[in-house]
């Protein structure tokens, strides 16, 4: 095997590793002590015998993932197979998950949220109001996903700042991830990666941009003239803060669905304009997400 394909499945052993312990500390036994497990032994022992781990759909699965767990550590739980089964029904749900591009967590979402506010309500209320209306072409379970990822996503932007340090929050995205994901059981710990990695790339743009850059690159790539431009910088100033422009997005459009149209100088066409510009930007944010998955 050349070094590099080595390297390669090298690193992806150590994530699905890395997964599967993310996984377990979700299950209460871990909290309450039952199950005890040493994290650099499982770690070890998951990597040395990988090759029985590689397919979870495989009969033997199970079995090689139950010994793997005995050799980790303690149990007192009176039902071992029960533990096992939780935990590889978990991982063949990230499995899914990550196989469907479509059910990826996108910012979309939050701006799907913001779109759905009540008029006159400010974002902090989201996912009450969301909750509560029946006219906006959505199921409940579609409903109930935008509210789930849009507690995830505050929660796990909470944690990032709150360290203050881009470079130690990095070296905590671990812990920050397996802490949100133990609040957040409704969703994979591969969504909430990319809730972190999208954070962090809107931190890293953001150090170097503000909203004249994100609204002039939208300019070019729609092929908007001036006129646009200026419709959207009446909402969004130039000189706005790149991590600003969210709740500066949601003034915006909670300022259009309240204003009379007979009355104003506002255009049908402006919500058109800063959703566009709200798709660019998470395009934007995407690309440089993935380029520090890579």
């Amino acid at each position: 095997m050349k070094k590099r394909e080595l390297e390669k499945k090298t690193h992806h052993i150590r994530n699905e590793a890395s997964l599967f312990w993310k996984i377990l500390l979700r299950q209460p036994e871990i909290g309450e002590g039952s199950v005890q497990l040493l994290k650099d032994t499982f770690l070890k022992n998951f990597e040395t015998s990988f090759s029985s781990l590689e397919n979870s759909d495989d009969p033997s699965f199970k079995e090689s993932f139950h010994k793997l767990l005995l050799s980790a550590g303690r149990f007192r739980i009176v039902d071992i197979k029960d533990f096992v089964n939780r935990v590889v029904l978990s991982y063949q749900k990230e499995q899914m998950y990550r196989k469907d591009r479509r059910n990826h967590f996108s910012l979309d979402i939050l701006f799907q949220t913001i779109d759905f506010l009540s008029a006159g309500k400010s974002e902090d209320v989201a996912e009450q109001n969301l909750a509560s209306k029946q006219d906006d072409g959505l199921s409940p379970q579609e409903r109930e996903n935008l509210i789930i990822n849009y507690r995830a996503y505050n929660a796990m932007n909470a944690k990032i700042l709150a360290i203050g340090n881009l470079k130690d929050a990095l070296f905590k995205k671990d812990n920050i991830v397996s802490e949100v994901a133990l609040l957040h059981k409704d969703l994979t710990i591969t969504a909430l990666e990319f809730m972190f990695r999208n954070i962090v790339a809107q931190q890293l743009l953001s150090k170097k941009y503000n909203c004249d850059t994100l609204i002039n690159e939208w300019g070019k790539e729609y092929n908007f003239d001036d006129d646009m431009k200026i419709r959207i910088l009446s909402y969004i100033s130039a000189d706005t803060p790149l991590l600003k422009f969210r709740p500066k997005y949601a003034q915006a459009i909670q300022a259009i669905k309240n204003t009379d149209f007979s009355k104003s100088n506002v255009l049908d066409s402006d919500l058109f304009l800063l959703r566009s510009l709200a798709n660019f930007y998470t395009s934007w944010i995407m690309q440089v997400s993935e380029m520090i998955a890579a």
